[in-house]
């Protein structure tokens, strides 16, 4: 009888163990199955090594993020150039500028520009003058600029090329912003075909007065 109470007693406590054992199992497994999310990887995978490589993973996010929207002091680029490349071109086959009107072609207000370019092929006299004025300066206070022909590529009496520079100087107080093409004669003036021009603009700078 002791022999068998014996034994009784030691099936009994192994049969306990491992009752606890699964139980103990089981919650551990439960515990790790509610942290890991489906829908996120690399997650689960910190889970699983105890969350350090969550923590890194997190840290080195929030640096790149930061790095991309570093952003530079105020007023640093104030009054500094800026190269933009822009470019307009204007077909003027038969656009009509009423006597004494101009043609509005360009504008780069609130900049200045910099560095520029005009080209016009347009009608000119036997003496290769065009049959308009070149205006440019902060509108309204154009100013007539004489364009250089290119005689090359001009025929007088009938088309002429010609071109002129834009540029502002701070310094003495020039703000170039804007390109017209005035009709200064008393009678208007219909474009034939080919009659084209052109602005380009290289380098802007902000800082114009009103602007």
């Amino acid at each position: 009888m002791q022999k068998s109470k014996t034994n009784y007693r030691i099936i009994t406590g192994i049969f306990i163990a491992a009752l606890l054992s699964i139980g103990i199992m089981t919650t551990g497994v439960t515990k790790v199955l509610a942290q890991m999310n489906p829908m996120n990887p690399s997650q689960n995978q910190a889970t699983m090594s105890g969350g350090s490589n969550a923590n890194m993973n997190t840290s080195s996010a929030a640096g790149e993020s930061e790095g991309h929207m570093h952003m530079s002091p105020a007023g640093a680029a104030d009054n500094q150039s800026k190269v933009s490349r822009d470019s307009v071109t204007l077909l003027l086959q038969g656009q009509t500028i009423p006597a004494k009107g101009f043609l509005h072609i360009y504008d780069s207000t609130p900049y200045m520009i910099n560095a520029g370019h005009v080209a016009l092929h347009v009608p000119c006299d036997s003496s290769s003058k065009a049959d308009v004025n070149v205006l440019i300066g902060p509108a309204p206070d154009f100013k007539v600029v004489e364009p250089e022909i290119i005689k090359e590529l001009s025929q007088p009496g009938n088309m002429c090329l010609y071109h002129a520079d834009i540029d502002s100087d701070p310094a003495k107080k020039v703000y170039q912003t804007d390109v017209a093409l005035q009709n200064n004669s008393t009678e208007p003036i219909t474009f034939p075909p080919s009659s084209t021009a052109v602005v380009g603009v290289n380098e802007v700078q902000p800082g114009v007065p009103g602007g």
